[in-house]
Protein backbone atom coordinates (compact mmCIF):
# COMPACT_ATOMS: atom_id res chain seq x y z
CA UNK A 1 0.00 0.00 0.00
CA UNK A 2 0.98 3.77 -0.91
CA UNK A 3 0.55 5.81 2.35
CA UNK A 4 1.53 9.48 2.52
CA UNK A 5 1.50 11.40 5.51
CA UNK A 6 1.72 15.11 5.20
CA UNK A 7 1.96 17.02 8.60
CA UNK A 8 3.84 20.79 9.90
CA UNK A 9 6.90 18.71 10.61
CA UNK A 10 8.29 14.80 11.05
CA UNK A 11 7.87 14.78 14.97
CA UNK A 12 9.62 12.26 16.67
CA UNK A 13 6.53 10.34 17.81
CA UNK A 14 5.95 9.24 14.05
CA UNK A 15 9.27 7.44 13.42
CA UNK A 16 8.10 4.41 15.00
CA UNK A 17 4.98 4.31 13.18
CA UNK A 18 7.00 4.92 9.97
CA UNK A 19 9.57 1.99 10.42
CA UNK A 20 6.42 -0.64 11.67
CA UNK A 21 4.59 0.37 8.16
CA UNK A 22 8.23 0.19 6.71
CA UNK A 23 8.56 -2.95 7.73
CA UNK A 24 5.42 -4.25 6.74
CA UNK A 25 6.11 -3.79 3.19
CA UNK A 26 4.22 -0.54 2.96
CA UNK A 27 5.82 1.99 0.39
CA UNK A 28 5.95 5.63 2.32
CA UNK A 29 6.36 9.42 1.80
CA UNK A 30 6.03 12.45 4.20
CA UNK A 31 5.77 15.94 2.59
CA UNK A 32 6.07 18.41 5.72
CA UNK A 33 5.59 22.28 6.09
CA UNK A 34 9.07 22.54 7.83
CA UNK A 35 11.61 20.98 9.70
CA UNK A 36 12.26 20.75 13.65
CA UNK A 37 15.98 20.33 14.84
CA UNK A 38 15.53 17.07 16.54
CA UNK A 39 14.62 15.24 13.76
CA UNK A 40 15.70 11.81 12.91
CA UNK A 41 15.30 10.43 9.39
CA UNK A 42 17.60 7.46 9.50
CA UNK A 43 14.01 5.54 8.18
CA UNK A 44 13.12 8.03 5.95
CA UNK A 45 13.35 11.68 4.75
CA UNK A 46 10.66 13.79 4.32
CA UNK A 47 9.86 16.14 1.44
CA UNK A 48 9.55 19.70 1.58
CA UNK A 49 6.03 21.18 0.89
CA UNK A 50 6.95 24.38 -1.14
CA UNK A 51 4.93 27.76 -0.03
CA UNK A 52 3.26 29.89 -1.65
CA UNK A 53 4.54 33.53 -2.66
CA UNK A 54 2.28 35.17 -0.12
CA UNK A 55 3.63 33.06 2.96
CA UNK A 56 6.80 34.25 1.66
CA UNK A 57 5.84 38.12 1.38
CA UNK A 58 4.39 37.22 4.60
CA UNK A 59 7.35 36.10 6.69
CA UNK A 60 9.48 38.77 5.16
CA UNK A 61 7.41 41.83 6.29
CA UNK A 62 5.82 40.23 9.60
CA UNK A 63 8.04 37.31 11.09
CA UNK A 64 11.89 37.57 11.85
CA UNK A 65 12.03 34.14 12.87
CA UNK A 66 9.52 31.26 12.27
CA UNK A 67 8.67 28.93 14.69
CA UNK A 68 7.66 25.62 13.15
CA UNK A 69 5.35 24.80 15.78
CA UNK A 70 3.33 27.67 14.40
CA UNK A 71 4.26 27.55 10.47
CA UNK A 72 1.62 25.41 9.71
CA UNK A 73 -1.51 27.99 11.25
CA UNK A 74 -1.02 30.45 8.18
CA UNK A 75 1.82 28.43 5.64
CA UNK A 76 -0.11 28.53 2.81
CA UNK A 77 1.38 25.66 -0.11
CA UNK A 78 2.09 26.62 -3.59
CA UNK A 79 -0.67 24.79 -4.87
CA UNK A 80 0.84 23.82 -8.45
CA UNK A 81 3.89 21.90 -6.96
CA UNK A 82 1.70 20.44 -4.38
CA UNK A 83 -0.59 18.50 -6.32
CA UNK A 84 2.05 17.87 -8.49
CA UNK A 85 3.73 16.05 -5.66
CA UNK A 86 1.30 14.39 -4.57
CA UNK A 87 0.24 13.03 -7.90
CA UNK A 88 3.30 11.93 -8.52
CA UNK A 89 3.88 9.81 -5.43
CA UNK A 90 0.29 8.16 -6.40
CA UNK A 91 -0.83 7.21 -2.88
CA UNK A 92 -3.56 4.83 -2.03
CA UNK A 93 -4.30 6.30 1.20
CA UNK A 94 -3.45 10.01 3.08
CA UNK A 95 -2.84 10.74 6.70
CA UNK A 96 -3.25 14.50 7.26
CA UNK A 97 -1.90 15.40 10.58
CA UNK A 98 -3.49 18.38 12.15
CA UNK A 99 -7.12 16.90 10.51
CA UNK A 100 -9.42 19.88 8.78
CA UNK A 101 -7.33 22.85 10.48
CA UNK A 102 -4.07 23.46 8.84
CA UNK A 103 -4.38 25.64 5.86
CA UNK A 104 -2.09 22.33 3.75
CA UNK A 105 -5.55 20.32 4.70
CA UNK A 106 -8.20 22.85 2.91
CA UNK A 107 -6.25 22.26 -0.09
CA UNK A 108 -6.37 18.39 -0.48
CA UNK A 109 -10.51 18.82 -0.15
CA UNK A 110 -10.43 18.07 -3.81
CA UNK A 111 -9.27 14.41 -3.38
CA UNK A 112 -12.84 13.78 -1.46
CA UNK A 113 -13.97 12.37 -5.22
CA UNK A 114 -10.55 10.80 -5.92
CA UNK A 115 -10.14 7.37 -5.15
CA UNK A 116 -7.56 8.04 -2.51
CA UNK A 117 -8.24 7.53 0.80
CA UNK A 118 -8.22 10.08 3.22
CA UNK A 119 -7.23 9.58 7.08
CA UNK A 120 -7.04 12.72 9.92
CA UNK A 121 -4.65 12.38 12.55
CA UNK A 122 -5.15 14.30 15.54
CA UNK A 123 -4.35 14.87 19.25
CA UNK A 124 -7.70 16.24 20.50
CA UNK A 125 -9.08 13.61 23.04
CA UNK A 126 -11.98 11.35 22.09
CA UNK A 127 -13.65 11.21 25.39
CA UNK A 128 -14.85 15.17 26.20
CA UNK A 129 -17.42 16.44 28.13
CA UNK A 130 -19.27 19.14 26.07
CA UNK A 131 -18.77 19.64 21.73
CA UNK A 132 -20.66 22.69 20.24
CA UNK A 133 -23.02 22.78 17.65
CA UNK A 134 -20.72 24.00 14.55
CA UNK A 135 -18.25 21.61 15.64
CA UNK A 136 -20.87 18.56 15.49
CA UNK A 137 -22.06 19.32 12.56
CA UNK A 138 -18.52 20.14 10.62
CA UNK A 139 -17.38 16.69 12.11
CA UNK A 140 -20.74 14.97 11.08
CA UNK A 141 -20.16 16.15 7.35
CA UNK A 142 -16.57 15.17 6.92
CA UNK A 143 -16.61 11.31 8.88
CA UNK A 144 -19.93 10.84 7.55
CA UNK A 145 -20.88 12.20 4.16
CA UNK A 146 -17.00 11.62 3.28
CA UNK A 147 -16.25 9.15 5.39
CA UNK A 148 -13.02 10.30 6.27
CA UNK A 149 -11.69 8.57 9.38
CA UNK A 150 -10.24 10.20 12.08
CA UNK A 151 -7.74 8.81 14.40
CA UNK A 152 -5.95 10.30 17.91
CA UNK A 153 -3.57 9.17 20.49
CA UNK A 154 -5.11 10.68 23.11
CA UNK A 155 -8.44 9.08 24.70
CA UNK A 156 -9.09 11.67 27.80
CA UNK A 157 -7.70 14.67 29.24
CA UNK A 158 -7.57 15.28 33.07
CA UNK A 159 -10.14 12.56 34.89
CA UNK A 160 -11.80 10.17 32.68
CA UNK A 161 -14.73 10.04 34.98
CA UNK A 162 -15.23 13.79 34.08
CA UNK A 163 -15.60 12.98 30.09
CA UNK A 164 -19.54 12.55 29.57
CA UNK A 165 -19.18 12.68 25.63
CA UNK A 166 -17.05 9.93 23.48
CA UNK A 167 -17.10 10.90 19.44
CA UNK A 168 -17.99 7.96 17.69
CA UNK A 169 -16.48 9.12 14.51
CA UNK A 170 -12.81 9.13 16.01
CA UNK A 171 -10.97 6.00 16.54
CA UNK A 172 -8.17 6.06 19.67
CA UNK A 173 -4.37 4.70 18.56
CA UNK A 174 -1.56 4.89 20.95
CA UNK A 175 0.95 6.28 19.58
CA UNK A 176 3.69 3.57 18.11
CA UNK A 177 6.64 1.91 20.16
CA UNK A 178 8.75 -0.74 19.82
CA UNK A 179 9.80 -2.42 23.12
CA UNK A 180 13.76 -1.80 23.69
CA UNK A 181 16.07 -4.84 24.87
CA UNK A 182 15.48 -6.51 27.83
CA UNK A 183 17.77 -4.12 31.05
CA UNK A 184 19.91 -6.85 32.85
CA UNK A 185 19.57 -4.06 35.43
CA UNK A 186 16.06 -4.38 36.40
CA UNK A 187 16.28 -6.98 39.53
CA UNK A 188 19.30 -5.48 40.68
CA UNK A 189 19.52 -3.34 44.12
CA UNK A 190 19.85 0.18 43.20
CA UNK A 191 22.89 2.19 44.44
CA UNK A 192 22.42 5.54 43.08
CA UNK A 193 19.04 6.45 41.77
CA UNK A 194 19.44 8.09 37.90
CA UNK A 195 16.63 10.52 36.97
CA UNK A 196 15.74 11.50 33.32
CA UNK A 197 13.56 14.24 32.60
CA UNK A 198 13.39 15.03 28.56
CA UNK A 199 11.78 18.35 27.06
CA UNK A 200 12.61 21.56 25.27
CA UNK A 201 14.28 24.21 27.01
CA UNK A 202 10.81 26.25 27.62
CA UNK A 203 8.73 27.76 30.55
CA UNK A 204 5.50 25.72 30.60
CA UNK A 205 8.11 22.65 30.59
CA UNK A 206 8.65 23.01 34.41
CA UNK A 207 12.23 22.91 34.88
CA UNK A 208 12.99 25.82 36.84
CA UNK A 209 10.48 24.18 39.22
CA UNK A 210 12.40 20.65 38.79
CA UNK A 211 15.41 22.47 39.67
CA UNK A 212 14.16 23.83 42.91
CA UNK A 213 12.67 20.54 43.93
CA UNK A 214 16.31 18.98 43.34
CA UNK A 215 17.84 21.52 45.09
CA UNK A 216 15.69 20.70 48.38
CA UNK A 217 15.72 16.84 48.17
CA UNK A 218 19.35 16.79 47.44
CA UNK A 219 20.22 18.17 50.66
CA UNK A 220 18.30 15.02 52.72
CA UNK A 221 19.18 12.55 49.55
CA UNK A 222 22.25 11.62 48.58
CA UNK A 223 21.61 8.97 46.31
CA UNK A 224 20.36 10.01 43.40
CA UNK A 225 21.50 12.23 40.08
CA UNK A 226 19.43 14.35 38.27
CA UNK A 227 19.95 14.40 33.69
CA UNK A 228 17.94 17.22 31.74
CA UNK A 229 17.66 16.52 28.05
CA UNK A 230 16.47 19.38 26.03
CA UNK A 231 16.31 20.60 22.75
CA UNK A 232 16.53 25.26 21.81
CA UNK A 233 16.21 25.66 18.30
CA UNK A 234 15.35 29.01 19.02
CA UNK A 235 16.72 32.25 20.29
CA UNK A 236 14.22 32.08 23.15
CA UNK A 237 15.13 28.44 23.99
CA UNK A 238 18.76 28.70 23.88
CA UNK A 239 18.29 31.97 26.44
CA UNK A 240 16.21 29.66 29.19
CA UNK A 241 19.35 26.90 28.68
CA UNK A 242 21.64 29.18 29.85
CA UNK A 243 19.69 30.86 32.77
CA UNK A 244 19.17 26.85 33.74
CA UNK A 245 22.25 26.48 33.28
CA UNK A 246 23.62 29.07 35.55
CA UNK A 247 21.02 28.55 37.68
CA UNK A 248 22.74 24.87 38.36
CA UNK A 249 25.99 26.80 39.24
CA UNK A 250 24.66 28.97 41.48
CA UNK A 251 23.28 26.25 43.61
CA UNK A 252 26.44 24.42 43.27
CA UNK A 253 24.37 21.53 41.93
CA UNK A 254 26.43 20.64 39.10
CA UNK A 255 27.21 17.48 40.73
CA UNK A 256 23.61 16.22 41.00
CA UNK A 257 21.88 17.63 37.75
CA UNK A 258 23.60 17.78 34.06
CA UNK A 259 22.02 19.95 31.74
CA UNK A 260 22.50 18.49 27.94
CA UNK A 261 20.87 20.01 25.01
CA UNK A 262 19.96 18.77 21.08
CA UNK A 263 20.72 15.13 21.86
CA UNK A 264 20.25 13.63 18.22
CA UNK A 265 17.02 11.36 18.41
CA UNK A 266 18.70 8.08 17.66
CA UNK A 267 21.28 8.57 20.61
CA UNK A 268 18.29 9.01 22.88
CA UNK A 269 18.09 5.02 23.45
CA UNK A 270 21.41 4.97 25.53
CA UNK A 271 20.43 7.98 27.78
CA UNK A 272 16.80 6.23 28.54
CA UNK A 273 19.04 2.88 29.37
CA UNK A 274 21.08 4.92 31.53
CA UNK A 275 18.32 5.76 34.03
CA UNK A 276 16.03 4.62 36.11
CA UNK A 277 12.81 7.04 36.59
CA UNK A 278 11.54 9.62 33.96
CA UNK A 279 9.72 13.12 34.87
CA UNK A 280 7.40 14.42 33.01
CA UNK A 281 6.53 17.69 35.22
CA UNK A 282 5.09 20.22 32.35
CA UNK A 283 1.91 21.74 31.63
CA UNK A 284 -0.65 22.66 28.56
CA UNK A 285 0.90 19.35 27.11
CA UNK A 286 -1.07 18.48 24.04
CA UNK A 287 -0.02 14.61 23.22
CA UNK A 288 4.31 13.66 24.80
CA UNK A 289 5.36 10.58 23.70
CA UNK A 290 8.61 10.53 25.98
CA UNK A 291 7.27 8.96 28.77
CA UNK A 292 6.24 6.27 26.39
CA UNK A 293 9.80 6.02 25.14
CA UNK A 294 11.02 5.54 28.23
CA UNK A 295 8.39 2.82 29.57
CA UNK A 296 10.03 1.01 25.96
CA UNK A 297 13.27 1.53 28.05
CA UNK A 298 12.02 0.26 31.54
CA UNK A 299 11.73 3.52 33.23
CA UNK A 300 9.66 4.06 35.91
CA UNK A 301 7.37 7.71 35.23
CA UNK A 302 6.33 10.77 37.00
CA UNK A 303 3.90 12.29 35.11
CA UNK A 304 1.72 15.39 35.21
CA UNK A 305 -1.50 14.97 34.79
CA UNK A 306 -1.95 18.03 32.04
CA UNK A 307 -1.46 16.06 29.81
CA UNK A 308 -2.90 14.57 26.81
CA UNK A 309 -1.23 11.16 26.88
CA UNK A 310 -0.66 11.09 30.93
CA UNK A 311 -3.15 7.81 30.80
CA UNK A 312 -0.25 5.91 29.00
CA UNK A 313 0.51 5.77 32.63
CA UNK A 314 -0.57 3.19 35.55
CA UNK A 315 -0.79 5.19 38.13
CA UNK A 316 0.98 3.69 41.39
CA UNK A 317 1.42 0.48 39.00
CA UNK A 318 4.13 1.81 36.33
CA UNK A 319 4.67 5.64 38.13
CA UNK A 320 3.08 8.14 39.86
CA UNK A 321 0.62 10.81 38.03
CA UNK A 322 0.16 14.34 39.83
CA UNK A 323 -0.39 17.54 39.21
CA UNK A 324 2.23 20.19 38.03
CA UNK A 325 3.17 21.47 41.38
CA UNK A 326 5.79 21.56 44.17
CA UNK A 327 4.70 19.87 46.88
CA UNK A 328 3.48 16.89 44.52
CA UNK A 329 6.51 16.43 42.61
CA UNK A 330 8.66 16.58 45.88
CA UNK A 331 6.44 14.06 46.89
CA UNK A 332 6.32 11.62 44.00
CA UNK A 333 10.10 11.79 43.99
CA UNK A 334 10.71 11.30 48.01
CA UNK A 335 9.16 8.24 47.47
CA UNK A 336 11.53 6.93 45.49
CA UNK A 337 14.46 7.72 47.08
CA UNK A 338 13.03 6.15 50.31
CA UNK A 339 11.41 2.90 48.55
CA UNK A 340 14.04 2.26 45.73
CA UNK A 341 12.51 -1.48 45.15
CA UNK A 342 9.19 0.45 44.46
CA UNK A 343 11.02 1.50 41.13
CA UNK A 344 11.96 -1.81 40.09
CA UNK A 345 8.12 -3.27 40.33
CA UNK A 346 7.41 0.16 38.42
CA UNK A 347 9.93 -0.57 35.83
CA UNK A 348 8.92 -4.07 35.31
CA UNK A 349 5.63 -2.67 35.03
CA UNK A 350 6.84 -0.19 32.02
CA UNK A 351 7.74 -2.98 30.09
CA UNK A 352 4.24 -5.28 30.98
CA UNK A 353 2.36 -2.00 29.17
CA UNK A 354 4.67 -1.71 26.39
CA UNK A 355 4.08 -4.94 25.14
CA UNK A 356 0.08 -5.49 26.10
CA UNK A 357 -1.90 -2.45 26.08
CA UNK A 358 0.76 -0.47 23.28
CA UNK A 359 1.85 -3.84 21.50
CA UNK A 360 2.86 -2.48 17.83
CA UNK A 361 1.42 -5.16 16.12
CA UNK A 362 -1.77 -5.05 17.68
CA UNK A 363 -1.41 -1.19 17.32
CA UNK A 364 -0.20 -1.77 13.47
CA UNK A 365 -3.92 -3.98 13.04
CA UNK A 366 -6.40 -1.38 14.31
CA UNK A 367 -4.05 1.64 11.80
CA UNK A 368 -4.78 -1.11 9.04
CA UNK A 369 -8.63 -1.94 10.34
CA UNK A 370 -8.86 2.08 10.11
CA UNK A 371 -7.55 2.56 6.30
CA UNK A 372 -9.23 -0.39 5.39
CA UNK A 373 -12.63 1.10 7.02
CA UNK A 374 -12.06 4.44 4.91
CA UNK A 375 -14.35 5.29 1.94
Amino acid sequence: MRILFIAARFHTNQISLVNKLLQEGHQIDFFVMGQGNSEDYSALVPKIIPISVLTKAYIRLFKKSVDISAFQKYALPEPVSYYKMINAFKPDVLIIRGGPEPVYSWLLYPYLWSKIKLIYYTQNPIQVQRVSLLRKIYDYVLSNRYRIKWFSPVLYTGNQGDQTLSLSYMDYLPFFISPRPIRPDLESKLQTIKLLCVAKYEPRKNLRLLLDVTAHLSKNYPNFKLTIIGSTGTAKREDYYEQLKADIESRQLQNIISLIKNVPNKEMDSHYQQHHVFLMPSIREPASVSQLEAMASGLAIICSRDNGTAHYVADHKNGFLINAAYHDLYQAIEKYLLQPAIIQEHRQHSLYLVNTAFNIDNNYKKLMDIIESAR
